[in-house]
């Protein structure tokens, strides 16, 4: 049994174009076990492995996430971020610390993560667990497509390497558990409520933007880098109130009217940080 998997870029056409497989008739276990980028590409990925959970009946686990687990109602009392998520428990403050604790360490993370090397390396080291890892490159993996729906088919656990793993369809599909699943906690509701509608009362229309600099800089020799100039005008051309959210390390305010020399370089590697 060939236990490290990785999927080619260039799947004929036939392979990938398809919405539907068949429900696995045991229940399995995804497991995502490598840390990519910072929260949105970690939501990205999360998003995905959940739709396809929910399309073909499996769990999952993703201590890659505990480092935000804190910020979502889902997953705030968790260590492993399961999905589906467990019923909302008393609050405890000795959990709180202990899982904390944990989260700082990412003791849960790195088991799984040093678990996926052995079993991506030695083929049939073990029958019931499995990893598959996706490349590095433009092309999402999807996991509906007869190749990887195969390989975990054929297996309990599943340990996913990657951020390029994808389910197109099921995203579309159950975009609203998604969403609840993500829901912030009440306290960033509340801020974020608060702001807006304070920001609401000043104008008809209200434009959020994410001014992304930082590793953007360096990240596909600049291809998604934009000058502060360049918000400057579009902002300007708008008819438009503007809320401005940079990775900038100054004001928000000064993201628009500071120069473009004044940015402060981010994290490498892809978008996000690592």
């Amino acid at each position: 049994m060939q236990v490290c998997f990785r999927v080619p870029v260039n799947l004929p056409e036939r392979l990938i174009d398809f919405t539907h497989m068949p429900r696995f008739p045991q229940r399995k276990w995804l497991v995502v076990a490598l840390r990519t980028g910072r929260l949105a590409n970690r939501i990205v990925l999360f998003a995905n492995v959940i739709a396809f959970a929910e399309e073909h009946g499996c769990k999952v686990l993703n201590p890659a996430f505990q480092t935000y687990a804190a910020l979502f109602e889902s997953t705030r009392d968790t260590l492993l971020c399961p999905y589906p998520p467990p019923a909302p428990r008393r609050p405890s403050r000795g959990r709180d610390t202990v899982y904390g604790t944990l989260r700082f360490t990412r003791l849960l993370y790195h088991m799984a993560f040093q678990l996926s090397r052995p079993v991506n390396r030695v083929p049939g080291l073990a029958p019931w667990i499995r990893g598959i890892e996706s490349p590095v490159g433009p092309h999402g993996v999807e996991l509906t497509a007869p190749l990887v729906y195969e390989q975990i088919r054929e297996t309990r656990i599943t340990l996913l390497r990657g951020w390029e793993f994808r389910d197109t369809a099921g995203v579309t599909r159950y975009a609203d558990r998604i969403r609840a699943y993500f829901t912030p906690i009440t306290a960033h509701r509340a801020a974020v409520a608060a702001r807006v509608a304070a920001a609401r009362q000043e104008c008809n229309l209200l434009i959020g933007v994410h001014v992304r600099h930082g590793d953007y800089v360096d990240y596909l020799a600049g291809r998604y880098f934009y000058p502060v100039d360049r918000y400057r005008e579009l902002m300007a051309a708008l008819q438009a109130r503007h809320r401005v959210f940079s990775n900038l390390k100054m004001s928000l305010k000064r993201v628009i009217e500071s120069p473009l020399e004044r940015r402060t370089p981010g994290p490498q590697g892809m978008p996000g940080g690592v």
